[in-house]
């Protein structure tokens, strides 16, 4: 078994290899073309294809934010102006992405998980973890 710091780093390694057959297509699936509209073979591998290289985009963008330094961390305060900011420094609005300590059922422990902060009826929430309350979160942002 290998420790997850340890798998980390060797997934992160795979990026640059990823990143070439992502570039060799401009980050699209779609622009997989076919030379032979007349051969369902030719169709299949296409579309598994676009499949896998959509896959290894969602893969790459999660690699990419993982690479990244985290650079704030504290505890969630609403603002005057209904936002909420995270102790006294950046002001998250809708779409901000960050990662919010919370208590995992399943492993009975609290750990980091990923998600963003939207808006609905005239307040801001967790997008995964709505029953979390965002005052006094504990966030952070990468």
């Amino acid at each position: 078994m290998k420790n997850s710091k340890e798998i980390t780093e060797r997934l992160l390694n795979l990026r640059s290899g990823i990143d070439s057959v992502l570039k060799s297509v401009d980050y699209e699936s779609q622009n997989v073309v076919l030379e032979n509209r007349q051969d369902p073979d030719e169709y299949f591998t296409r579309n598994q294809a676009q499949s896998l290289l959509n896959r290894l985009k969602d893969i790459n963008d999660d690699m990419q934010y993982l690479a990244k330094p985290i650079i704030e961390e504290g505890v969630l305060s609403k603002q005057s102006n209904g936002r909420y900011a995270i102790s006294g420094g950046s002001e998250l609005t809708s779409g901000s992405l960050v990662e919010v300590f919370v208590y995992d059922r399943w492993d009975d422990s609290h750990i980091w998980a990923k998600t963003r902060i939207e808006h609905t009826n005239g307040d801001y929430y967790f997008y995964d973890f709505e029953e979390v309350t965002l005052a006094g979160a504990r966030v952070r942002r990468r």
